[in-house]
């Protein structure tokens, strides 16, 4: 890593649990003559960190140059160092501070201070773009009117002719409209069976969280690009492509569009999607998309007042037994809301684990996208695949039901693979019992009286029968 800031005077990084000084794992760097220091540091409270007795930080560049000071160090991944914090797959949160004077003897408080969500390991992987010879295929919203509430979704439907010779996706575009990046909860494109006269009875058209059914519903079960707050486009590897294929049946594509507009903003038009970047030059492998999760339903709750909730779903060796061949995973996609903290998925073979899909301890609703392993994760026939879902809902007074909407939770994970397969997902549903049952239990050893319990109407009558404890 590197940092470079304009100021001759000590610089600063650490890396945090929670976006604070305390708890965190610090750098803290100068040069003074042209001779460079480096230190390992815990902050323990808001004054000048301690030292930390195991030094993990390697210098690798230090120099003064234009006014700026540059830092370039290295540090292991994990120090085995109970005072350094772990740096796993996904959105890490990084404090950083410096100040104009060098210390005297020591450093002296910051001037400035900040903090950034960087992805530093695996999320930052990118297949090298291969766009030579490709034309685009564009799937966007044709700046529509999006009405002033604070949740509501918009789809559009597109006739797709297949193409007369095989094609392939080598690039999933996006095109988010610059004038309402703060608007765009996710974005989704998926393949309808239905027909386009059909769905183009349903779209385009605006509708709340609670009215996702009929012919909609049905075509968001195949999906074919996905986009959440914090992606980018996606590339794909220079053997594989998403496949447009003359045999396919299926003639229409809807877009999906989630737009969360809290403060009922109006006067928003956009013009958000994705755009295709397809080729006649075949690849070798076809990608397909295949996702798992719990199905978007209440019947998943999560208790409020709760710091660390754990939410699993299970894709059985019964479902992937009927995998014609394994699969070679090159890119995953976790999605869960604002009360995410962690996701990772688990892959149980024989009874045993074997692996993790993916890992991200730091998830971030703010700061999610791809991560891609340094080569393909394979999945076998009978592979056994839990999902979890880790929720923080310290802050919340009422239960959270599990919903479409920014303020309600999901839990899913999306795969990039090859060879595809004409399966499109594996999806997890509890019962309401259940659930309910697991959510009393948390807060029963959180020592919260679960009798005064203040929640949502629908939680309250679906668990009318159940007996509290």
């Amino acid at each position: 890593m590197a940092v470079e800031v304009e100021t001759l005077g000590w610089v600063g990084l650490g890396f945090s649990p929670n976006g604070n000084m305390v708890g965190s794992d610090i750098m803290m760097a100068w040069v003074i003559d042209g001779e460079v220091s480096i230190t390992d540091r815990k902050a323990v409270s808001t004054s000048l960190p301690m030292l930390d007795t195991q030094q993990d930080f390697e210098l690798v560049e230090g120099y003064e140059e234009d006014g700026k000071t540059v830092i370039q160090f290295c540090r292991q991944l994990q120090t085995c160092d109970v005072n350094d914090m772990e740096i796993t797959v996904g959105a890490v949160k990084i404090i950083y501070s410096w100040n104009d004077a060098d210390p005297d003897p020591t450093p002296s408080q910051h001037t400035t201070r900040g903090v950034k969500y960087l992805k530093l390991v695996g999320a930052t992987k990118e297949f090298p773009a291969a766009l030579e010879d490709t034309t685009q295929m564009n799937f966007t919203m044709g700046n529509i009117a999006v009405p002033n509430d604070a949740t509501i979704y918009w789809c559009r439907t597109f006739r797709f002719n297949q193409p007369v010779t095989k094609q392939h996706v080598v690039r999933i575009g996006t095109q988010i409209d610059p004038r309402n990046e703060q608007y765009i909860h996710h974005i989704g494109l998926y393949r309808c069976e239905e027909t386009y006269e059909e769905m183009h009875a349903n779209c385009p058209r605006e509708y709340p969280e609670t009215e996702l059914n009929g012919a909609v519903e049905d075509c968001t079960r195949e999906v074919v690009s996905v986009w959440t707050v914090g992606a980018g486009d996606f590339d794909m590897p220079q053997d594989a492509g998403f496949p447009l294929d003359p045999s396919d049946t299926y003639d229409t594509l809807m877009l999906e569009v989630h737009y969360n507009n809290p403060d009922l903003d109006s006067g928003i038009i956009d013009d958000t999607g994705f755009i295709w970047y397809v080729t006649d030059n075949l690849r070798t492998h076809d990608v397909g998309i295949f996702y798992i999760g719990h199905i978007t339903s209440t019947h998943m709750r999560i208790p409020p007042q709760v710091e660390s909730f754990l939410f699993s779903t299970h894709c059985s060796g019964e479902c992937t037994n009927l995998f014609p061949h394994p699969l070679n995973v090159i890119a995953t996609f976790p999605h869960s809301h604002t009360a995410g903290a962690s996701i990772w998925t688990q892959i149980i073979r024989d009874k045993k684990e074997i692996d993790y899909l993916d890992l991200n301890l730091n998830y971030d609703f703010d700061f999610q996208g791809f991560i891609i392993p340094d080569e393909p994760i394979i999945l076998q026939p009978g592979d056994e695949l839990i999902l979890n879902c880790l929720y923080n809902s310290k802050t919340r007074s009422e239960f959270t039901l599990g919903g479409i909407s920014t303020e309600e939770e999901m839990c899913f994970n999306f795969l990039f693979y090859y060879p595809k397969i004409d399966i499109p997902y594996c999806i997890t549903r509890f019962d309401k019992e259940t659930s309910f049952n697991a959510a009393l239990d948390s807060f029963q050893c959180n020592n919260v009286d679960v009798n005064n319990i203040t929640t949502h109407e629908e939680l309250v009558a679906g668990a009318s029968d159940i007996e509290r404890t």
